[in-house]
This record gives structure tokens, C-alpha cells and sequence, in this order.
């Protein structure tokens, strides 16, 4: 895959989670879970993590799994 065959593709990353104690935190949702979906290709690729440390570790570690994921799709397609 070329790179210019990636800009041309409608290609989304989304997350959302709770780095911090508030927000909508529930049981099922704690504190440091994350959830991040990507399209690729036309497919969605959906991931939870759930990450220890303080706020900027959490956010941290997550753009790097994310990272990690979107290497694996592209090496993959």
C-alpha cells in the first residue's frame, strides 16, 4: 500500500475513556478504562483498554496502543 493510497481513504480514529476520577465513571466503566474504535478500509476495528497511572500515563500508554493498532491494519491490508 502506498502512502498516498492511505490519504485518499476515509480512514477515522475515535476514543473516549476516563483518565480521571469523575465524568461518567460507573462500575462498568472505571477509572483508566478506554475505548477506541478505528475505520479502515470500510471495516471498524473496535478495542477497550483499561490502563493504570495517572492521567497523563493513561493517555500516554493509549496513543500508544493505539498507534500499535493502526501499524498492525495497515501491515495487514
Amino acid at each position: 500500500m502506498e502512502t498516498s493510497d492511505l490519504i485518499t481513504q476515509n480512514n477515522i480514529i475515535a476514543c473516549t475513556g476516563l483518565p480521571k476520577l469523575g465524568g461518567s465513571l460507573t462500575k462498568t466503566k472505571p477509572e483508566g478504562a478506554f475505548f477506541a474504535s478505528i475505520s479502515y478500509l470500510n471495516k471498524m476495528h473496535n478495542f477497550y483498554y483499561f490502563i493504570d497511572g495517572t492521567p497523563v500515563h493513561k493517555l500516554s500508554v493509549l496513543i500508544q496502543h493505539i498507534a500499535a493498532e493502526i501499524i498492525k491494519l495497515i501491515e495487514v491490508a
